[in-house]
């Protein structure tokens, strides 16, 4: 309507016989396309026709035959547009039911995990690389079994729906096993005949397995990925576990017993949060980390840790980031699952 009243009046102004901006109008009905209804832009449009009449009609040349075509052109442009914002609305309409799909499969695939699973309280957060879609290559899980609190945390190499599917027939495979084998280690030899068998040649799965029995030691393997953050005593250190080969490439060898004392906080995360960079800066997680997690609610912290790598990187991490937190629990806390 702004764009109507500018064309009027610059036309109107210039003081001539004839209407020397008329054409112009036929834009407004284009314009309106990119943004409203077709109901919009008939009415913009037939505004848009009246403003021409009248311009003619200023400048005394409203009942000639180049003022009639000029109406004519706008009136025909009004009705491209017309046709143009019902076949945006079409678009948009299939876009949304697509996304629905996308974020439904993508639910399905990163389930939310609720604060407490087998008596831990833990907190999950994923930041994706990609504006439109959820969920990449990067998968978490935790499942209650028998012989304890069993987590997961992945991140399968390359992007895209082949990554998605590969992270999905992980998942699956840890939901399996977790609650089959009674070792760690044959959960992760589990997770590794499925990816070789369903990924390609050159494709793999880096992946970290972290067990809370409940009794006894805590026990890890990581499979290629990087090792966990433990927060004590308001300080964040990187636990050192033996380097195996990520899922698909080789069989893990066996798990190893890690020092976790009830009120530790261990952070599992993929490696899109140690390699998130800034002007040649990389992230550093241990110090975020250490500000975020050391005290406080567990959920605040990660939520803090987030808005941290998030402010870092601008919004635009150039890799997703899966990040899963866990507190320690007193070992009166601990129910097993029942087999």
């Amino acid at each position: 309507m702004l764009l109507i009243a500018v064309i009027a009046l610059g036309d109107i102004s210039h003081g001539l016989e004839k209407t020397q901006y008329v054409g112009l109008l036929a834009s407004v009905p284009f314009l309106a396309a990119t943004f409203a209804p077709p109901r919009g832009v008939l009415l913009l449009g037939a505004l848009a026709w009246t403003a021409g009449l009248g311009m003619g009609l200023v400048h005394e040349d409203g009942r000639g035959t180049p003022q009639a075509v000029r109406l004519a052109c706008i009136a025909v442009a009004v009705a491209m547009a017309c046709v143009a914002a019902r076949s945006r609305g079409v678009r948009e309409r299939r876009l949304v039911a697509v996304e629905s799909a996308a974020d439904a499969a993508s639910r399905a695939i990163l389930r939310p995990l609720p604060p407490v699973v087998g008596g831990v309280p833990l907190q999950v957060d994923y930041v994706s690389a990609s504006q439109q879609s959820r969920v990449g290559g990067d998968l978490y899980e935790a499942v209650a079994t028998p012989w304890g609190l069993r987590l997961v945390v992945g991140d399968v190499r390359g992007k895209g729906l082949e990554a998605v599917r590969l992270a999905a027939v992980v998942l699956g495979s840890f939901r399996e096993a977790a609650h089959r084998e009674p070792d760690l280690a044959c959960v992760a030899a589990a997770l590794h005949a499925s990816v070789a068998r369903d990924a390609d040649v050159e494709d793999f799965v880096t992946a970290l397995l972290v067990e809370l029995p409940v009794t006894g030691p805590a026990r890890m393997l990581a499979c290629g990925h990087p090792g966990p953050l433990r927060l004590r005593g308001g300080r964040a250190e990187v636990l050192a576990l033996p380097a195996e080969q990520p899922l698909g490439l080789a069989a893990p060898g066996p798990a190893v017993e890690v020092d976790l004392r009830p009120g530790d906080r261990v952070l599992l995360y993929t490696d899109g949060a140690v390699e998130a960079r800034r002007e040649g800066r990389f992230f550093d997680l241990e110090a975020a980390a250490g500000a975020s997690l050391a005290a406080g609610p567990l959920a605040e912290g990660l939520a803090g840790l987030t808005e941290r790598l998030q402010a870092f990187t601008a919004g635009s991490p150039a890799d997703d980031v899966a990040l899963l937190a866990f507190e320690v629990p007193a070992r009166t806390a601990r129910v097993p699952a029942p087999r």
